[in-house]
Protein backbone atom coordinates (compact mmCIF):
# COMPACT_ATOMS: atom_id res chain seq x y z
CA UNK A 1 0.00 0.00 0.00
CA UNK A 2 2.89 2.74 0.72
CA UNK A 3 4.41 2.16 -2.68
CA UNK A 4 0.90 2.62 -4.16
CA UNK A 5 0.60 6.04 -2.82
CA UNK A 6 4.61 7.02 -3.29
CA UNK A 7 3.78 6.46 -7.08
CA UNK A 8 0.63 8.29 -6.98
CA UNK A 9 2.88 11.07 -5.33
CA UNK A 10 5.26 10.73 -8.11
CA UNK A 11 2.61 10.80 -11.11
CA UNK A 12 0.80 13.86 -9.41
CA UNK A 13 4.46 15.74 -8.91
CA UNK A 14 5.72 15.37 -12.22
CA UNK A 15 2.05 15.52 -13.66
CA UNK A 16 2.16 19.20 -12.36
CA UNK A 17 5.65 19.75 -13.52
CA UNK A 18 4.54 19.13 -16.80
CA UNK A 19 2.07 21.36 -16.68
CA UNK A 20 4.36 24.13 -14.84
CA UNK A 21 7.25 23.42 -17.45
CA UNK A 22 4.70 24.11 -20.59
CA UNK A 23 3.74 27.61 -18.83
CA UNK A 24 7.29 28.65 -18.01
CA UNK A 25 8.23 27.72 -21.65
CA UNK A 26 5.20 30.23 -23.24
CA UNK A 27 5.84 32.80 -20.67
CA UNK A 28 10.20 32.48 -21.44
CA UNK A 29 9.26 32.59 -25.04
CA UNK A 30 6.86 35.67 -24.77
CA UNK A 31 10.59 37.45 -23.25
CA UNK A 32 12.20 39.97 -24.62
CA UNK A 33 15.45 39.20 -22.60
CA UNK A 34 16.17 36.02 -20.55
CA UNK A 35 18.75 35.81 -17.61
CA UNK A 36 21.96 33.89 -18.00
CA UNK A 37 20.95 33.22 -21.50
CA UNK A 38 19.24 30.01 -21.01
CA UNK A 39 16.75 28.91 -24.14
CA UNK A 40 13.03 28.75 -23.10
CA UNK A 41 13.34 24.96 -23.85
CA UNK A 42 15.93 24.31 -21.07
CA UNK A 43 13.86 26.23 -18.38
CA UNK A 44 11.16 24.20 -19.17
CA UNK A 45 13.33 20.60 -18.73
CA UNK A 46 14.41 21.92 -15.59
CA UNK A 47 10.53 22.15 -14.46
CA UNK A 48 10.40 18.76 -16.09
CA UNK A 49 13.46 17.65 -13.94
CA UNK A 50 12.20 19.29 -10.65
CA UNK A 51 8.88 21.52 -10.35
CA UNK A 52 9.90 22.85 -7.14
CA UNK A 53 12.83 23.89 -7.40
CA UNK A 54 12.18 24.54 -11.58
CA UNK A 55 9.46 27.41 -10.78
CA UNK A 56 11.34 28.80 -8.10
CA UNK A 57 14.07 29.57 -9.81
CA UNK A 58 12.36 30.88 -12.63
CA UNK A 59 10.51 32.89 -10.47
CA UNK A 60 13.44 34.69 -8.88
CA UNK A 61 14.78 35.73 -11.71
CA UNK A 62 12.25 36.69 -13.62
CA UNK A 63 9.58 38.01 -11.04
CA UNK A 64 11.37 38.61 -8.35
CA UNK A 65 13.03 42.26 -6.94
CA UNK A 66 15.81 40.81 -8.98
CA UNK A 67 14.56 41.84 -12.09
CA UNK A 68 16.69 44.57 -13.84
CA UNK A 69 15.69 47.89 -13.49
CA UNK A 70 15.40 50.80 -16.35
CA UNK A 71 17.56 53.61 -14.63
CA UNK A 72 15.46 56.27 -13.82
CA UNK A 73 11.87 54.55 -14.29
CA UNK A 74 9.69 52.76 -12.67
CA UNK A 75 9.58 50.13 -15.40
CA UNK A 76 11.23 46.62 -15.45
CA UNK A 77 13.04 44.89 -18.11
CA UNK A 78 10.10 42.21 -18.41
CA UNK A 79 8.58 41.59 -21.61
CA UNK A 80 7.70 43.26 -24.92
CA UNK A 81 4.07 42.88 -26.44
CA UNK A 82 6.01 43.14 -30.17
CA UNK A 83 6.98 40.11 -32.08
Amino acid sequence: MPLSLYMLWLVAYYGIGLIIARWVFIDARARSWLAFRIRPVWWAVICVIDPALGILAYWLIHYSRLVPRIPGSNNTLERTNEG
